[in-house]
């Protein structure tokens, strides 16, 4: 399933760090980052692209208090979050 995620943000280093020292965790999600980044006009725009091996991975995470407290001590306003879940007929790194 794939979930994207939009949220403001305060410093994307400081994000990317905290994914870095979570890596385990979120390996244990069954979690893949396809994509994260933010907006190039307005740098406190952020969205991820997760791709989960299963619903229980992504319920783990959105349940996971820790890592949603490393989050908001890396600068993510959790309020502001929008999470959408994708549809499954979708394409996936085509380069055609």
């Amino acid at each position: 399933m794939i979930i994207k995620i939009e949220e403001n943000i305060k410093s994307f280093s400081a994000w990317r760090d905290m994914v870095k020292a979570n890596a385990e965790k979120i390996k244990g999600f069954g979690a893949t980052i396809i994509f994260a980044g933010v907006s190039k006009e307005d740098a406190s725009k952020f969205t991820v692209i997760v791709k989960y091996a299963t619903m229980e991975g992504f319920e783990a995470f959105k349940n996971d208090k820790e890592l949603h407290a490393a989050r908001a001590a890396a600068g993510v306003d959790l309020d502001s979050a929008k999470i959408t879940p994708m549809d499954g007929d979708f394409m996936e790194n085509f380069s055609g």
